[in-house]
Parts: C-alpha cells; sequence; structure tokens
C-alpha cells in the first residue's frame, strides 16, 4: 500500500510540470495571437493598448485570438492569467529583440503577420486578419458556402 502512494507521488512529481508545459506551438492552427510586449505591465502603453483590444471581445472571439501581454518576466493570457509560457521562450521562438515595445501578431500557421510598434489600431489589425486565405475560408465556412 505504501508502495503505491509512493510510486503514484514520483510519478506526479515528474509527469505533472509536462502535463502544463506549453510552447507557443501549443496554439498553432487553434488561435491567432496578439501578443503586446513591453518592459512591464504597468507602462502606460501596454495598458492603453490591451484596453483598445479588450474592448473588442466579440471580434477576438469570432477570429480565434487569444490576447497575449508580454514582459521579459510574465506572460499573461488575456489581463490576469499567468500562462505556463516561460516568457523567455517567446521571446526566442518569435525572435523579439531586446527593448522592442508593440504588437506582434502571429497566425494559425505560427507565422508573424505583424510586428509594429505601439499603438496600434484594433481595426487594422483585423483588416489584416480578415484579409487573409485562412480567414477568409473561415467565413465561407460559417456562411455555408
Amino acid at each position: 500500500m505504501c508502495y503505491k502512494k509512493t510510486t503514484i507521488i514520483i510519478l506526479l512529481l515528474f509527469i505533472s510540470p509536462m502535463l502544463y508545459a506549453q510552447n507557443i506551438s501549443d496554439y498553432i492552427w487553434k488561435n491567432r495571437l496578439i501578443i503586446l510586449v513591453d518592459e512591464h505591465l504597468e507602462t502606460s502603453a501596454i495598458r492603453s493598448q490591451f484596453n483598445i483590444f479588450s474592448k473588442q471581445t466579440n471580434t477576438l472571439l469570432e477570429r480565434d485570438i487569444l490576447l497575449i501581454q508580454l514582459t521579459p518576466e510574465a506572460a499573461l493570457l488575456g489581463s490576469s492569467k499567468k500562462s505556463s509560457i516561460a516568457p523567455t521562450h517567446i521571446y526566442k521562438s518569435l525572435s523579439i529583440s531586446e527593448g522592442f515595445k508593440g504588437v506582434i501578431l502571429v497566425g494559425k500557421d505560427g507565422g508573424i503577420k505583424l510586428r509594429k510598434p505601439f499603438e496600434v489600431q484594433a481595426e487594422d489589425i483585423f483588416t489584416l486578419i480578415d484579409g487573409m486565405p485562412m480567414r477568409k475560408s473561415e467565413i465561407k465556412r460559417k456562411q455555408g458556402i
């Protein structure tokens, strides 16, 4: 009996971190990502940009967009859900240069579609997405065409 409990505890210690491990590629073919990058979460630039996008909840959902706030210390999904993706992994996988402050749009295919300094209008991003072949295909499927 004690052996079974010990085995379970050991398995949980080694397997649990792997179950929660994420990387940016986990979102490929599922979501588009809008990543807001700044030195800190409290800067006026990232707050202003977050407010612009957070007012567009239905539009974000319709386009399968996840909003990520990224700093060297943290990656937040939306406004407060801390992501288990290490910020250093995102910086490295998307080749984000030190000191970059702005918006990065990652398509469902994992490619960077836009990298632009703050402030970016939400409508500019949505227009860009709506012009993409994959998005056009999604719209046709929803319309039953």
